[in-house]
């Protein structure tokens, strides 16, 4: 099966609108994310199949916008069999005019999508490598291609990508070479290349200015530019001809404080604003009108379902943790209880104001998180109403680095069990090896701080982790942006919360201004925060408060 793409100002035979959408595959996938319509014309002897697609143009969007907005629905479509990807080396782009039969011109979409349809190629040649191979068990499409990416074949076959499309790029039409480049910084940033897909998408984003993707790509690449630059200035001022201890444990980090009858103000200005973690031992038992053991939980939520998550050590999910199996909680408390779960399946970060509000109601939220910000802006609005989450996990489940998203603080109440917590300073980010997948802003960490390979990740020996055992009824900050990875040592329950005040408004404003780019419930929420009318001030005369008044928190401002 063929599958052409094309723009087109005309479409001639078979409509359909966007809730019309024909049984095709690709075409739901066309369909998504922008409002299209589509012709589908069959060729029943040759078993083509061509998608004619026009765009409706908005007042923010360019008639010639590029199709790379599916890559990302074509990668997930490789693994299930249901249809074969378009090469990214093989989409056509037609702009069809009355006046104008020029050729199409090939453009490519991404890196990603390209070593999906390399592998799909493999697998249905059956050729030895597809043989050999062995993917790791993940339902994340994203860590297989990252696997193959890094196979000596793969990075051969991206670079004949790119030689392709230099070969061509005087050839191609103008107004077409805006996805040229993106393509070209998507390759670049495949097989390692950073400035040159620095300097690709700057030019790609100077032909399609207001394109989304191209724009959140470019803030990527800068990101990985950085921590690129950073590795090299490193190596170049701290070379050394002793070899690496391969089984060294990581260097000492910052000392974190156990504090109690800690007041407000003295949390904000000395840890927060100095983004300090601390642990505080005088406040997690009167955040609870009862003790939330297993046996109340699995009384009052018990009948409830919830996805659970099991850890893969290779996978680019958030925290290296993915779906495994849905299960009532009291059957998950009851197989904790007896010890007969099949692996550490963990019930983790599950949203108590959407999946169990009834818990949230007899909640008191700790002075120190009462100026959320996210408590300020509108009902409906991205993260008001996310957190707090909760967290039951027997001994031995774990979460892989990662940071929390969108320049959050965070904190974590823990009510039974002891955890061991690892993270490092946000200036440590560059000696973890991050890597920037897809289009997220969360970074993946290639090194495992609890075993680390210095073979094969050597600066990590020059960062500087600190690591504390959490016990039953401490609560611990961490500041936005710290790495941090968690294993749990015995079974344990928690929960955890994730705000916004002033130690972190402006590092939420990025990384919100960003996400804006494709996410517009991020927009939304950056809007409301960049409003003059918008109260960013902090109080420091408050107290615990019952979660109705938690929610209900006036917008008046206090003494800074």
């Amino acid at each position: 099966m063929t599958i052409r793409l094309c723009t087109s100002r005309h479409v001639r035979n078979n409509t359909y609108e966007r809730n019309e959408t024909p049984n095709c595959p690709w075409t739901k996938m066309v369909l998504k994310k922008r409002k299209w319509q589509v012709e589908l014309e069959e060729n029943e002897e040759e078993g083509d199949v061509d998608l004619a697609v026009l765009m409706e143009p908005g007042p923010d969007m360019e008639h010639n916008s590029p199709i790379v907005d599916h890559v990302e629905h074509a990668i997930d479509e490789v693994w299930t069999d249901s249809i074969e990807p378009v090469s990214c080396a093989e989409v056509e782009l037609d702009y069809e005019d009355d006046d104008q039969d020029d050729e199409p011109s090939m453009i490519v979409l991404d890196a990603d999508a390209e070593v999906a349809k390399w592998w799909k190629q493999c697998q249905i040649n059956n050729t030895p490598l597809a043989q050999s191979i062995k993917l790791p068990n993940t339902v994340n499409p994203h860590t297989r291609i990252r696997v193959l990416s890094r196979l000596p074949e793969v990075r051969q076959h991206l670079e004949d990508c790119i030689e392709r499309i230099l070969s061509h790029m005087s050839s191609i039409r103008v107004k077409d070479r805006g996805c040229m480049y993106a393509a070209l910084a998507s390759l670049y940033q495949t097989v390692g290349e950073v400035e040159l897909a620095t300097e690709a998408i700057t030019k790609a984003r100077s032909l399609l200015p207001s394109d989304g993707q191209i724009r959140l790509r470019a803030e990527i690449i800068e990101r990985q530019r950085r921590v690129s630059r950073r590795h090299a200035d490193v190596i170049l001022s701290c070379k050394s001809d002793t070899p690496a201890d391969t089984t060294a444990p990581p260097n000492s980090g910052f000392e974190v404080h156990r504090r109690s009858d800690l007041s407000l103000s003295e949390f904000y200005h000395e840890y927060a604003m100095k983004r300090k973690p601390v642990v505080i031992t005088d406040i997690v038992s009167s955040m609870f009108e009862e003790r939330w053991d297993l046996g109340f939980l699995a009384s009052t939520i018990g009948h409830k379902t919830a996805m659970l998550k099991r850890t893969i050590g290779d996978s680019l999910s958030w925290a290296g943790l993915e779906d495994a199996q849905s299960m009532k909680i009291h059957e998950f408390i009851a197989h904790l209880q007896h010890k007969t779960l099949p692996e550490p399946l963990y019930l983790f970060d599950w949203l108590l104001p959407v999946h169990a509000p009834e818990l949230t109601a007899e909640l008191t939220i700790p002075r120190y998180f009462v100026n959320d910000f996210l408590q300020r802006v509108s009902v409906g609005s991205l993260y008001r109403d996310s957190w707090p989450s909760l967290f039951i996990g027997p001994a031995g489940s774990n979460s892989k680095l990662h940071v929390d998203a969108f320049g959050s603080n965070f904190w974590m109440a823990l009510i039974e069990g002891r955890k061991r917590w690892i993270f490092f300073d946000p200036n440590e980010i560059p000696y973890l090896y991050p890597e920037y997948v897809g289009l997220s802003l969360d970074p993946s960490f290639a090194v495992d701080p609890i075993r680390p390979d210095l073979s094969r990740y050597p600066l990590f020996e020059r960062a500087k982790a600190t690591e504390i055992i959490l016990e039953p009824g401490e609560l611990l900050f961490v500041p936005s942006g710290c790495p941090h990875c968690v294993e749990n040592l015995t079974d344990s329950i928690a929960i955890s919360g994730n705000y916004v005040d002033g130690s972190n408004f402006e590092s939420v404003k990025t990384e919100l201004k960003a996400a804006s780019y494709l996410d517009s419930k991020a927009a939304q929420l950056l809007t409301e925060f960049e409003s003059p009318s918008f109260q960013s001030d902090m109080r420091f005369d408050l107290s615990d408060q019952p979660w109705d008044q938690f929610k209900r928190q006036t917008r008046t401002s206090g003494s800074v």
